[in-house]
């Protein structure tokens, strides 16, 4: 595992780099930070510490911020890093605020950069300059956002704010010359699709999957209501229950229910409801899942957030697990509709940890597996499982870039803190994997 060091700026001589005495022999000739490398003059100190001459800075566009990060070498040359760089959209002309709501999650996600041995920012496409190889990056200090010109960085994390956005063929462009042309890692680079993620997990013929079917006729909501009788039906590209239906079949016909629309009917025959869901409906494709019985607490069900995250080995970890509580009259457990959280000790006592356990076992076999068969590297899965009476656990979604509302609570500031941390173990993972691909000697 390369070590963290502090990095200094020096004017004492030019083109000079002072590092700890253990590189020496690697015969060091040129210095690396992000995708931006110089030649160098090697000089070698006792200190834990590294020191740049000012020109060298500028000339790798090293911003003048105090931080520590990892140093690794390859082919006598020393990489400074890792440099990440946090993709998103949605940005504002103020420097307060510059991604309106979202900028205290940014805040709180870069300062984790620090503690963790990375440098980090945010940036949009069009921060991106592909003449020189830099990017106008938004970085947080204790004196707020401020902006600096960096190299491409080493690692890009995916953190669009939505599927709409994500699918805009300039952001597109951007992402694939990014990987393609200049071999940044990528991780997280899109939306699970649920059926895909379905159908890929069903490979496993998984004890934690529900029934679920491809809504493409009114026959397929009709086999599923005959089978089960209560059943979900989710936007395959849906998030925070927006857009879901929940349809009982009764004696008295067909209840439906929708959040959205504010309404909860009873219709006659399954033709009334099926010209209900034409008119309501969003275009996107749907999928219908049987809906359990979720254990309760004080009345009201609740199912689990888990989440998983890869670290500095590549290795899956489970970094949070907690309770969504429903609230009054809600069809989902969203805290945006009135839930709350409480952790597993609150709700399970004695039971904890065998509770725990199955979450973890079920958590980790399916973030390898969707790791394996999806497109793309994923580094971060938030997972929502539900739980019946018999205490059998079923998956509802896997997210790949999972809302982060239950960390508002101060009982899980722990593993809000280390699920932020672990985003950027990984990108150390990836740095240090996209280094080794070349025969790469990290220190």
């Amino acid at each position: 595992m390369p070590e963290k060091v502090d990095i200094h700026l020096t004017t004492a001589s030019s083109q000079i780099v002072y590092a700890p005495i253990r590189f020496k022999k690697n015969n060091i000739k040129r210095i690396a930070y992000g995708t931006k490398m110089v030649s160098c003059q090697i000089h070698f100190h006792e200190k834990p510490t590294l020191l740049i001459s000012q020109d060298l800075a500028t000339a790798l566009s090293f911003p003048k911020l105090k931080v520590m990060l990892h140093l690794f070498v390859k082919d006598h040359v020393l990489y400074i890093g890792p440099l990440v760089g946090i993709f998103t959209a949605g940005f504002t002309s103020s420097m307060l605020r510059p991604v309106a709501q979202r900028s205290l999650f940014f805040a709180k996600l870069l300062t984790s950069a620090k503690e963790k041995g990375c440098s980090a920012f945010i940036f949009r496409h069009s921060d991106l300059d592909f003449t020189d190889g830099t990017v106008t990056g938004y970085f947080y200090s204790r004196n707020g956002w401020i902006k600096h010109k960096v190299p491409f960085p080493n690692v890009i994390y995916d953190r669009l704010p939505n599927r709409k956005i994500e699918k805009d063929n300039t952001l597109l462009k951007v992402k694939e010359k990014l990987q393609k042309e200049y071999d940044i890692p990528w991780f997280n680079p899109t939306f699970f699709n649920k059926w895909d993620t379905y159908q890929s997990l069903g490979k496993l013929e998984s004890r934690w999957l529900l029934p679920t079917r491809l809504f493409s006729t009114p026959s397929d909501l009709k086999v599923m209501l005959s089978s089960y009788g209560h059943v979900y039906v989710k936007p395959i590209h849906g998030s925070l229950g927006k857009g879901m239906f929940v349809i009982e079949a009764t004696s008295e016909g067909y209840h439906c229910e929708s959040k959205d629309l504010g309404q909860n009917e009873v219709f006659s025959s399954f033709q009334k409801l099926t010209n209900f869901l034409k008119k309501h409906k969003l275009t996107q494709p749907y999928i219908i899942q049987k809906k359990i019985s979720l254990l309760s607490y004080n009345n009201s069900p609740f199912d689990f957030r888990v989440h998983t995250n890869r670290n500095e080995d590549g290795k899956w970890e489970v970094t949070a697990i907690a309770i969504k509580v429903s609230g009054e009259d809600a069809i989902t457990t969203h805290l945006r509709n009135g839930g709350y959280v409480k952790r597993l000790e609150d709700v399970f006592k004695d039971r904890t940890e065998a509770v725990e356990k199955k979450l973890t076992e079920a958590a980790l076999t399916l973030s390898k597996h969707l790791q394996k068969t999806l497109d793309g590297t994923i580094g971060e899965i938030g997972f929502d499982f539900g739980m019946d009476a018999n205490e059998e656990l079923y998956l509802f979604e896997a997210n790949s870039r999972p809302g982060r509302s239950i960390f508002k609570y101060p009982i899980l500031h722990e593993q809000d803190v280390k699920t932020r941390q672990m985003l950027y173990s990984f990108a150390i993972f990836l740095t240090k994997e996209s280094l080794e691909r070349t025969e790469a000697v990290i220190l």
